[in-house]
């Protein structure tokens, strides 16, 4: 009697078992790769929307609705007080420190309000 080597009938099973199991295996495996390679998005850029390089200035204008919140708030104060009567530059000008930038005027006095009252003397009713 033979030891069970796997050179007769049941040899013959276990390695068709393997090839089919391979095949399919195998298959799937291409399936797998086949789909992923179809689903990849496609990285290639429309030659429409290029353009040569060039310097210049972009305006865009962008309408929508909300809330423009500041990242922080800046309040501007001055030391000295008054009316500005007459501005002698213009936005963007070169300014140097000896130049005469905004003449201040004395602040109006605020309207005062004269209040005339008459003492009477007290009466007495008897």
């Amino acid at each position: 009697m033979s030891s069970g080597t796997g050179n007769g009938k049941k040899g013959r099973k276990r390695r068709k078992r393997w090839v089919v199991f391979g095949s399919i295996g195998t298959a799937l495996l291409l399936i797998v790769i086949a789909t992923m390679a179809a689903l990849r998005p496609n990285k290639a850029i429309d030659p429409d929307k290029l353009s040569a390089v060039e310097r210049g200035d972009i305006a865009r204008s962008v309408v929508a609705t909300g809330k423009v919140e500041p990242l922080t708030k800046v309040e501007v104060k001055s030391k000295a007080s008054g009316i500005v009567k007459k501005i002698y530059l213009e936005a963007g000008d070169k300014v140097k420190t000896s130049k005469r930038r905004r003449p201040l005027g004395r602040p109006p006095k605020p309207p005062t309000r004269k209040i005339w009252w008459t003492r009477r003397a007290p009466t007495f009713h008897s």
